[in-house]
């Protein structure tokens, strides 16, 4: 049971009373079939309690089995996908993979819509035609209406971030978001939304050089995120 913090951000007190818990970690197999199986069936379990999961990669791979787990639960879904990357490639090796897994996901009937924020560089114009699909490039997602009744699962790549505050990702692109991005994207997408997961993904410490920042931005963007989740939560119960 927390007794909350004070969200300069937010200029309130967050999370009070409310119970955080660190599950651990999922052991890892070089069995990527195996991993991706446990992956689902823990991703399952989870959306049958009573929590709202914070999964931390980690591969953005492990987004696939999260939410093929939480389809066995649920009806309909959407997702929020912040990257820097559409994901919409093929799956080179026959098997889902980070550059894969959304044009995977995208053909799953319960998932009703996909809204990726965040998406710059270069693009296949091809890859990003459907009808479930939105995609905003770099700070665009500002005017965004995403529907607050579907249930709403969120992954988060650290790639979206310009380099200059987390040059700790595998695949850097430059002229991304600014920390002010980042908590317009609460306010406005994360606030508003039934938020039933979130991951966060692609921190790389092997990338992360001289005083840590990518270390230090993701961390914090890890406690403002579950600010905005407690947020709307403490608003409903009030």
């Amino acid at each position: 049971m927390t007794k909350g913090w004070y969200c300069p951000n937010q200029k309130r007190i967050v999370g009070k009373d409310l119970i955080i818990k660190d599950y651990g970690e999922l052991e890892v197999t070089l069995n990527q079939k195996l991993q991706l199986n446990r992956i689902k069936n823990l991703a399952e379990k989870v959306a049958k309690s009573n929590i709202i999961p914070f999964f931390i990669g980690g591969d953005h791979t492990i987004t696939y089995p999260i939410i093929k787990g939480f389809l066995e639960h649920y009806e309909k879904i959407q997702i929020i996908h912040v990257d820097a990357h559409s994901d919409l490639g093929i799956n080179r090796w026959d098997i889902v993979e980070h550059g894969s897994f959304m044009k995977n996901l995208i053909q799953e009937e319960k998932i009703r819509h996909i809204y990726q924020l965040g998406i710059r560089g270069p693009q296949d114009k091809e890859d990003i035609k459907s009808d479930k699909l939105t995609t905003l490039f770099g700070t665009s997602f500002k005017n965004v209406t995403i529907d607050s009744t579907l249930p709403t699962y969120i992954t988060f790549d650290v790639d979206v971030f310009d380099p200059s505050i987390v040059p700790s990702v595998g695949y850097p692109v430059p002229n991304g978001w600014h920390y002010k991005d980042f908590l317009d994207f609460i306010e406005l997408c994360v606030n508003n939304a039934d938020v039933i997961g979130i991951d966060i993904v692609e921190y790389n410490e092997m990338y992360d050089f001289g005083n840590k920042i990518g270390a230090s931005t993701v961390t914090h963007a890890i406690l403002d995120l579950l600010a905005g989740v407690m947020m709307k939560n403490e608003n409903e119960r009030d």
